[in-house]
């Protein structure tokens, strides 16, 4: 409920005779205009307001038994009511404090609209008294809000979740929308939203949000809309999935550039491979075609947990160009194969005494 308060004093122009004597002689002055009625109009008292009722109209004034104070209502300016809606009559206003609402007038039945003025007429018979009015009240009620809960979200994956979200209440009027906002952190303005318009009753919605990042923690907070305004949720946080890949490759750089090589000999690997996770391995003298380690053509070798050994020389690659892949598979978010290190041996010229190595210590290639 609430009111506006507003004061005015309005006083009648009273006539005076005035009798002045100078030099032995008296002269007369007219009394100035004397005025039995005027009006006084009000502005909108409810512009830019909600309302969703107007309730009473509330006075304070002083009149005698020569005197009347008079009221008039409209919605537009123009047309002009008694309190009870009735086209071109006043209500009086009895003197006295007339402010609470057992003794102030009824305006129910009134639009409820953000438009509402009053009139008030002046009237005495008496030039030497005038009616004041000191205080007006108007009640009206603003409606009120819808309430709404946020429920936690659902379906989350690495870029999408489902907000959710529950109307308990529509308030004063159907809600004509909701939706949810979300952010990286909470705040009175967050940067993204999502929302749909109609019309709404109270329960359970949903709606998906999209284009999110992995692994990011988020905030979202339901909303509802009537026409006394938006009322908030509190907010939820939720955790995007980190990204998860089934499979991955390592392409080597040219580990034999610049040697003198009669032929590749063993390829030794130390890797570490956990349960429902594999390492495979594939050889290539140019990196854009590709055999197994007994020379299958698009073939991988398959490399166990530890240590292994790889023979190579079946290949016949007599050339300063060797390269590797490496795939990693795993098949368990979290859990992924390691490759440790790997060797490269090639014989410099035909003798055994001859032989050069190229080793490359790894680490962790797939989270």
């Amino acid at each position: 409920m609430a009111c506006q308060e507003h004061h005015y004093h309005l006083v009648i122009i009273i006539a005076i005779v005035i009798v002045v004597a100078c030099f032995g002689f008296i002269r007369e002055v007219k009394a100035q205009t004397y005025y039995a009625t005027g009006t006084l109009v009000s502005k909108n008292l409810l512009s830019g307001q909600i309302v969703n009722s107007i309730e009473y109209f509330g006075w304070n004034a002083t009149t005698t038994a020569t005197t009347t104070l008079k009221v008039q209502f409209s919605q537009d300016g123009t047309n002009w009511y008694s309190a009870t809606h009735t086209a071109g009559v006043w209500n009086e206003l009895s003197n006295g404090d007339n402010l609470a609402t057992s003794t102030a007038l009824s305006l129910s039945g009134w639009s409820a609209e953000p438009n509402f003025y009053y009139k008030i007429k002046f009237e005495t018979t008496n030039e030497t008294q005038t009616p004041i009015l000191d205080e007006i009240k108007l009640w009206y009620n603003l409606g009120t809000y819808p309430t709404v809960t946020t429920q936690a979200p659902t379906n989350i994956s690495t870029s999408t979740a489902t907000a959710n979200g529950n109307i308990t209440s529509i308030g004063e009027s159907s809600v004509t929308e909701r939706g949810f906002q979300y952010d990286i952190a909470t705040s009175t303005s967050p940067a993204y939203s999502v929302s749909e318009t109609g019309t709404f009753g109270t329960g359970t919605y949903s709606l998906n949000i999209t284009g999110l990042y992995a692994g990011t923690t988020y905030y979202v907070r339901a909303f509802a809309k009537n026409s006394r305004g938006t009322a908030y949720g509190s907010w939820l946080s939720f955790t995007t999935e980190s990204l998860y890949y089934t499979s991955g490759t390592l392409v080597s750089k040219n580990l034999l550039s610049g040697q003198t090589v009669i032929n590749i000999d063993t390829f030794f690997t130390s890797s570490t491979v956990p349960a429902v996770t594999a390492l495979w391995v594939q050889f290539s003298t140019t990196s854009e075609t590709w055999y197994s380690a007994n020379g299958v053509l698009n073939g991988w070798t398959y490399l166990p947990d530890g240590q292994s050994k790889i023979i190579l020389s079946q290949l016949n690659w007599a050339t300063p160009n060797f390269y590797y892949k490496i795939k990693f598979e795993t098949y368990e978010q979290g859990r992924t194969p390691i490759l440790d290190e790997i060797q490269v041996d090639y014989n410099i010229y035909h003798s055994p005494q001859l032989k050069g190595s190229i080793r490359i210590k790894g680490g962790t290639i797939l989270k």
